[in-house]
């Protein structure tokens, strides 16, 4: 069988994150298999900026990309507050 390509990941955030129960501190770096970027919880982590694939910013972008098309549409967007209060929405 053949070995998982590995990466490394960045915590650019302010606050300790836990990877497959590793504390990465925040500035500090963890080698982990490519698997963990299927996760969802990875994916939200790097597309709110938290996160980071170190040396591939490419990789970065596809992943926030992709985070936000899945997004829900904000559905006050484009409303003035005389709309939103007459439609029960504020």
């Amino acid at each position: 069988m053949a070995k998982e390509k590995e990466i490394t990941l960045v915590n650019t955030g302010v606050a300790l994150i836990i990877i497959d129960r590793v504390d990465v501190m925040p500035g500090k770096e963890i080698t982990v298999s490519e698997s963990v970027l299927e996760r969802q919880g990875t994916k939200s982590l790097v597309a709110q900026g938290k996160l980071t694939v170190k040396d591939n910013s490419e990789l970065n972008d596809k992943i926030i990309e992709a985070f936000n098309e899945k997004r829900k549409p904000n559905q006050t967007e484009g409303k003035s507050k005389a709309q939103l209060e007459e439609g029960g929405e504020y």
